[in-house]
């Protein structure tokens, strides 16, 4: 509407060689949730932070975490993602976690989650960049599913959930779109 731009620093780590945020995601009340260089977390990437506009204020949640991850996304039910954790917009309260690396039927090779997704149901995605599959953790049981891409070391990345309970992706070295259906468990590449 007024074509100006408006800046608001967060505060810089200490102990990175870089700092700032990354991977917006709006809540349904139209605040930015990205995560931000911390102190707290080792890596780049780490801690969950929220930004309300109205009135300019910044603040990470310390949600006593072990993995925290750069990426976002918004549940059905207006929940944020953030990485394996899943956090009540509202109450800023962690309301439940999804972890896959220790799952016992975890398949042998380089793993490495890149983007969560969550389904209607609250069972959590994410695509395996290392290993080529889409993984799915159910919500009420926490059973994880390796759903193997056809195309084999497609490196699969940058999932959003449709509201279908489509699970789109890319295909980052096969030059593929994909998408994955929770209803029938089935990857379809284009």
């Amino acid at each position: 509407k007024t074509s100006t731009f408006k800046e608001w620093p967060l505060p810089k780590p200490e102990h990175h060689t870089v700092g700032g945020a990354s991977d917006v995601q709006m809540d349904k009340m139209d605040r930015p949730w990205f995560t931000v260089t911390h102190d707290k977390v080792p890596g780049e990437f780490g801690m969950v932070g929220v930004f309300d506009p109205a009135t300019g204020k910044y603040e990470h949640l310390d949600l006593n975490q072990p993995f925290y991850s750069q990426f976002n996304a918004i549940a059905a039910d207006g929940s944020i993602v953030q990485g394996g954790l899943k956090v009540d917009p509202k109450t800023k309260k962690l309301l439940d976690t999804f972890e896959y690396t220790k799952a016992p039927n975890k398949p042998q090779g380089n793993l490495m989650g890149y983007e969560p997704a969550m389904d209607s149901k609250g069972n959590w995605y994410i695509t395996d960049f290392g290993g080529s599959y889409i993984v799915q953790v159910m919500a009420g049981t926490k059973d994880v599913k390796w759903h193997k891409t056809p195309t084999a070391f497609s490196e699969p990345r940058r999932g959003k959930m449709d509201d279908q309970d489509r699970f789109w992706f890319a295909e980052y070295t096969a030059d593929n779109i994909g998408m994955f259906d929770v209803k029938t468990s089935k990857i379809t590449e284009w």
